[in-house]
C-alpha cells in the first residue's frame, strides 16, 4: 500500500484575505482624510480670496469747528485749539481695532498742526465718529488771501 505523504497545502485564502483587508481599509481611510484636507484647503482659499479679502479702513475728517471768534486772535498769539470730527469707516466683514495716532494739519504745504488721534474699534462694516482737539500753531500758519475764511467760526 502506497500512503501519502501529507501534502503542504499553502498558504489559506481565507487567512490571506483577511491580512489583505486591514492594509486596503487603511488606504481607503488615508485617501478620504486627503480628499476631505483638500476640499477644506480650497473652501478657505475661496473665501480668502472673495469674501475675506481685506480692505484699507477709510479715516476722513468730516468737520473742523472752532470755539468762537477769538481763534484768530489766539492763533496770532500763539496757539489755537480747534475741534475736529474724525470718521474711521471700516467696509471689511471683520471688526478693525486701531491704536492711537497723530495727525498732521496741513494748509497748502505748510504744517499748521498736529492730532493726537486714541486708539478705538470699529465694528464690521460701521463707522466711528471721534472729536478730536486739534492744536495750530499760529507761527506757521500762513497769513493769506482766505485764511481768515478758513477758520470762520462754526464752519
Amino acid at each position: 500500500r502506497l500512503t501519502q505523504k501529507p501534502s503542504d497545502p499553502g498558504p489559506d485564502p481565507d487567512e490571506e484575505a483577511s491580512q489583505i483587508l486591514p492594509h486596503r481599509n487603511f488606504l481607503r481611510f488615508c485617501g478620504c482624510s486627503a480628499a476631505i484636507i483638500l476640499m477644506a484647503a480650497m473652501l478657505f482659499l475661496i473665501l480668502l480670496f472673495t469674501a475675506f479679502r481685506i480692505k484699507v479702513p477709510h479715516v476722513a475728517v468730516a468737520r473742523v469747528t472752532s470755539a468762537g471768534p477769538q481763534t484768530l486772535n489766539r492763533l496770532r498769539n500763539g496757539t489755537a485749539t480747534v475741534l475736529a470730527d474724525v470718521k474711521v469707516r471700516n467696509p471689511n466683514a471683520a471688526a478693525f481695532r486701531f491704536g492711537g495716532g497723530e495727525a498732521t494739519i496741513y494748509y497748502g504745504e505748510t504744517v499748521v498742526g498736529e492730532a493726537a488721534t486714541p486708539p478705538g474699534r470699529a465694528k464690521a462694516r460701521g463707522t466711528v465718529h471721534m472729536s478730536v482737539a486739534v492744536e495750530i500753531l499760529g507761527r506757521s500758519y500762513p497769513v493769506c488771501r482766505g485764511s481768515r475764511r478758513t477758520l470762520n467760526p462754526g464752519r
